[in-house]
């Protein structure tokens, strides 16, 4: 299993990446996590949309199984590119949580434009099921 970290733009920090495995597996969910930056570096080829939309439904090329089985968000906000991220994948079923840092987590049901003039904090997560 992977989880997608969809963190806040820039670097995350390697106990940050520890703590949220830790986290996970302390809920039955052992999974590798990959922080959005990382991705973004492997797999970014100029078009923003086609980043986002590929992080939802890229498939490994030898299993044919999603690259992302979960995706996990910190904080209360994110910007324009995590919120099109989070939308896909609700869009068609995969799971979505929001993380504290200290080991709780939250489904994530919806993202809420709240800002449109901030395009790195104009959304919410809408957490807890619909």
């Amino acid at each position: 299993m992977r989880a997608f970290y969809a963190h806040p733009g820039g670097n995350v920090l390697i106990q940050e990446l520890v703590d949220l495995k830790a986290s996970l597996i302390a809920k039955g969910l052992e999974a590798d996590v990959v922080p959005g930056v990382s991705d973004y570096g492997k797999n970014y080829k100029g078009s923003w949309e086609d980043w986002q939309k590929g992080v939802v439904h890229r498939v490994n090329f030898v299993t044919k199984k999603p690259v992302y089985d979960l995706f996990v968000v910190p904080g209360d906000d994110c910007g324009r590119a995590t919120a099109a991220i989070l939308e896909e994948a609700l869009s068609v079923g995969k799971p979505v949580f929001w993380w504290d840092g200290n080991g709780a987590f939250e489904r994530v049901s919806g993202v809420a434009l709240f800002d449109p003039e901030d395009w790195q904090h104009g959304w919410r997560f809408e957490r807890g099921e619909k």
